[in-house]
C-alpha cells in the first residue's frame, strides 16, 4: 500500500484538458452528495501565505448558502489561527468565490460575475502573490481584489477539505453537491500563462505544487484505497507475538473504513484482546470501534485496570479515516485524520506487555469474536511516541520509521521497504514469519540469541568483538531441540519442515555490517534451513543442515550446503567486488524452493549493497537440482539430498573477525517467485 506525501506529485491526469474542447477526462472524480467530504490533514507545506488553488467542478444545484469546493481553515471564526487560509467556494447565487481571511478575520475574496450551476465542468483557479487575489474560470481571469498586502491566516491546523466546511470535524455545514476533481495547490501564485496551461492540461508548475488530488482511486495525499484488508465479520489477520511487539510506550496507527452499525465493540487492531483480567492476559494496545461507532483506544494493565478514551464523533460514514493512538507513559492521545480528538491521563499506569497473544486485525486478539466489518489498511506500530507533527505527516503519507516495529500494507506484492527503510527484494508472505532486530534493546528479544556480548555504539548500531559468532534468530514458535520429532532427512523433506510448519524455509535475510578488525580473510555466512549446529555427524549433527551464502572480507562470494554438521560442499568462488573491510555494506541472502520438471529444487541468491546506498546488486546465484554433495545418506537422505525443508533457526555467522559493527538485521518469510 503506497503512501505518498503531498509534495510527491502524480501526474496521472496531465491530459485532463480543456472542458470546452471535450478533452477533459470526467471520471473518476469526487462525488459530493451533500453529506460527503474528503480531508487531507494539515501540514506545514499546506499552510500558505502565498498560494494558487485549482479545482475542476460541476453542479446543477441551487444553493441556499455558501458551499465549499475546497478550503483550508473554513468559516465560522474570527479568532487568529482559526480563519480560512485559502479556498474556492460557491455562494448562494451559484457564483464562484476564491480567497482568504487574515488572522484578524478580515475577508479578501474575489467573486465571479457569472453563475456556474449549469451542470457543465468548469476549472476554477484562485491565486494570491501578496497583493492581489485573482480568480480565473476556464482559463480566463474573471475577477480580482486588491489586499493592500494583507497576509492569509496560515497558522491554523484545520485540514484541507473538499466539499464541506473545514472548520468542524466531522463537518456540519457548507456541503457542496456535484462533482469535484483535479484539486491542486501551489505555494506561490501562478502566472496567467501557467494557469491557462493548467486549464488546457498541457503543463503544470510542479516545482511549487504542494497538493494534488486526482481522485483516481487514491486520496490525494497519495493514499491508495486498494488493495486493503477486507474484514467481512468472520475473518481476521494475525501477526505472531514477539518481544518487539510488546510495547509499554507506543504509537499504533491504521486506516479504516466502515458503514456498519455495530452492536458490540469491534476491533480494528489489537494485541492481547479483551475477556480476561488475569496478569499476562490483558490488552497491550488497541484501536477499536464501540457500539456508538466511535473510535476507542488504549490499554489494560496487568491487573486488568482499563485505560481507554473514545472519540466524540462517530466514523461509520463509509469514508476512509486514519486513526493513531499514542501513549508516552502518562497520557493516551487519540488522533483522527491527523487531528487530536481525545486524551486521557493514566497517572503513569503501565500496559500489560507480558502477554503472547498475536497482533490481530479485524477481531479480538484473545478469542475469535468482536469482528470488524469494513476495510483496514496501512497498520503500523512504533515502540515510541509520535509527535503531533509526525502524526499529521503520517496521515498525509510521510512516515518516520524510527522505532517502527510493524508495518502491514496489505499489498498484493508487498513491495517497498522494510521497517528500517531497506528495500525488500521479494515480497513478504501474507501472514508469514517476520523478525526485525530491536535496535534499541536487542537483548530483550527472546527470538534473538547473539550468544556473545554485544554493546551499543554511539550511532545506534551494535558491536560484536567475539569470534565464532553465531547470532541465532528463531521463528515465533521458539526453539527447543527436544521438540524436533525426527532428524531423518528423508522424513523431514517429506514434511517440509524440521520443527514446525512455520520454520524458516523461503526467506530473505538482511544485514548491514562493518568489519573493523580481522586477522584473516573470514566471511559473513548468513544461513538457514536447519536447527542447532552441534555434534559431529549423526545423529546429533543431522540437526545442523543449512544453506549458506558466504561473503568474504576480500570481496569473494560463494554458496555452501551443509548436509549435516559438519559436512560441506561449496560452489566456486567469484569476485564481484573489492575488499569490504572498514566500511558499511549490506548483505541479502535469499533461499527459496521452486518446481522444475516436476521436481522441487532450491535457489540461493546473494545481493550486496557495497556503497551503503540502499541499492542492492545480485552478485551470485545457484540452483541445487541434485548432484551436489555425496554424504546425505548419513542422515537418512539421498547422497546428494536437496535441503528443501525449513528449519527453526536462521543464523548470522562469522568466525575470525574480532571487531564487527552490525545493524538492521532482519529475516522475512517470502513468497517465492
Amino acid at each position: 500500500m503506497l503512501m505518498l506525501s503531498s509534495s510527491q506529485i502524480n501526474f496521472n491526469s496531465v491530459n485532463k484538458a480543456n472542458a470546452q474542447s471535450g478533452n477533459y477526462n470526467y471520471s473518476p472524480s469526487f462525488s459530493a452528495s451533500g453529506s460527503s467530504y474528503f480531508d487531507v490533514a494539515s501540514s506545514s507545506s499546506l499552510q500558505l501565505s502565498q498560494f494558487s488553488v485549482a479545482a475542476w467542478f460541476k453542479t446543477s444545484a441551487d444553493f441556499g448558502s455558501d458551499v465549499m469546493i475546497v478550503n483550508k481553515g473554513g468559516f465560522g471564526s474570527e479568532i487568529a489561527g482559526q480563519n480560512i487560509n485559502w479556498g474556492i467556494w460557491m455562494n448562494s447565487a451559484e457564483r464562484i468565490k476564491g480567497g482568504f481571511e487574515s488572522s484578524a478575520g478580515t475577508d479578501y475574496y474575489a467573486t465571479s460575475p457569472n453563475s456556474y450551476s449549469d451542470n457543465q465542468w468548469h476549472y476554477a483557479v484562485v491565486t494570491y502573490g501578496g497583493s492581489t487575489v485573482i480568480l480565473y474560470i476556464d482559463g480566463v481571469q474573471v475577477a480580482s481584489k486588491s489586499t493592500s498586502g494583507a497576509s492569509p491566516d496560515s497558522a491554523g491546523t484545520k485540514p484541507v477539505r473538499v466539499a464541506a466546511n473545514s472548520r468542524v470535524t466531522p463537518p456540519t455545514s457548507n456541503f457542496f453537491i456535484g462533482e469535484i476533481d483535479e484539486v491542486r495547490a501551489w505555494n506561490d501564485d501562478l502566472t496567467a500563462t501557467e494557469q491557462a496551461n493548467a486549464f488546457a492540461g498541457t503543463s503544470f508548475n510542479s516545482g511549487e505544487q504542494v497538493l494534488y488530488l486526482d481522485f483516481s482511486g487514491s486520496d490525494g495525499g497519495g493514499y491508495n484505497y486498494a488493495p486493503s484488508f477486507t474484514a467481512t465479520g468472520t475473518n481476521y489477520f494475525d501477526v505472531a507475538s514477539s518481544s518487539s511487539l510488546r510495547v509499554s510506550k507506543f504509537s499504533i496507527a491504521a486506516w479504516f473504513k466502515t458503514s456498519t452499525d455495530f452492536g458490540t465493540e469491534a476491533f480494528i487492531v489489537n494485541k492481547g484482546g479483551i475477556g480476561s483480567d488475569s496478569a499476562g492476559q490483558n490488552q497491550n494496545y488497541q484501536i477499536s470501534m464501540n457500539s456508538g461507532e466511535q473510535i476507542k483506544v488504549g490499554f489494560e494493565t496487568s491487573t486488568g485496570a482499563d485505560f481507554f478514551v473514545s472519540s466524540v464523533n462517530k466514523y461509520n460514514d463509509n469514508q476512509w479515516h486514519y486513526a493513531v493512538v499514542t501513549y508516552d507513559g502518562a497520557t493516551i492521545r487519540l488522533y483522527i485524520d491527523g487531528v487530536q480528538v481525545a486524551t486521557k491521563s493514566t497517572s503513569g499506569a503501565l500496559p500489560e506487555t507480558s502477554g503472547t497473544k498475536p497482533v490481530r486485525i479485524g477481531a479480538n486478539s484473545r478469542s475469535v469474536g468482536n469482528f470488524f466489518v469494513g476495510n483496514v489498511d496501512e497498520v503500523r506500530i512504533w515502540n515510541r511516541v509520535l509527535s503531533s507533527s509526525e502524526v499529521a505527516d503520517a496521515s498525509t503519507g510521510t512516515f518516520s520509521t524510527a522505532g517502527q516495529v510493524l508495518h502491514l500494507p496489505f499489498s498484493v506484492a508487498d513491495s517497498g521497504t522494510d521497517i528500517f527503510g531497506i528495500k525488500k527484494l521479494y515480497p513478504t508472505k501474507n501472514g508469514g514469519e517476520q523478525w526485525y532486530m530491536n535496535m534499541e534493546n536487542p537483548l530483550s528479544d527472546s527470538r534473538f540469541n547473539p550468544q556473545n556480548t554485544i554493546t551499543k555504539n554511539p550511532d545506534g548500531s551494535w558491536k560484536m568483538k567475539s569470534t565464532q559468532v553465531r547470532m541465532s534468530v528463531y521463528t515465533s514458535t521458539g526453539y527447543d531441540g527436544n521438540d524436533i520429532p525426527t532428524l531423518d532427512h528423508s522424513s523431514i523433506a517429506t514434511k517440509g519442515y524440521m520443527l514446525a510448519p512455520n520454520d524458516w524455509r523461503n526467506f530473505e535475510m538482511t544485514q548491514y555490517v562493518k568489519v573493523n578488525t580481522s586477522p584473516s580473510d573470514d566471511n559473513f555466512s548468513p544461513n538457514g534451513r536447519g536447527g542447532r549446529h552441534t555434534g559431529n555427524g549423526p545423529p546429533e549433527g543431522c540437526e545442523g543442515s543449512s544453506m549458506k551464502g558466504d561473503v568474504f572480507f576480500s570481496g569473494k562470494v560463494r554458496f555452501a550446503k551443509e548436509q549435516w554438521h559438519v559436512s560441506y560442499v561449496f560452489t566456486n568462488l567469484k569476485t564481484p567486488t573489492s575488499s569490504i573491510e572498514d566500511k558499511w555494506i549490506g548483505i541479502k541472502f535469499i533461499v527459496y524452493n521452486f518446481v522444475e520438471n516436476n521436481k522441487v529444487v532450491v535457489k540461493t541468491e546473494l545481493w550486496l549493497d557495497t556503497n551503503n546506498s540502499g541499492n542492492f546488486v545480485k552478485v551470485d546465484e545457484n540452483v541445487d537440482r541434485g548432484g551436489w554433495g555425496t554424504e546425505g545418506t548419513a542422515c537418512g537422505g539421498a547422497p546428494d539430498q536437496i535441503i528443501s525443508w525449513g528449519g527453526p533457526i536462521s543464523t548470522f555467522r562469522w568466525d575470525t573477525a574480532t571487531d564487527v559493527d552490525f545493524k538492521n538485521l532482519s529475516v522475512r518469510e517470502i513468497t517465492a517467485p
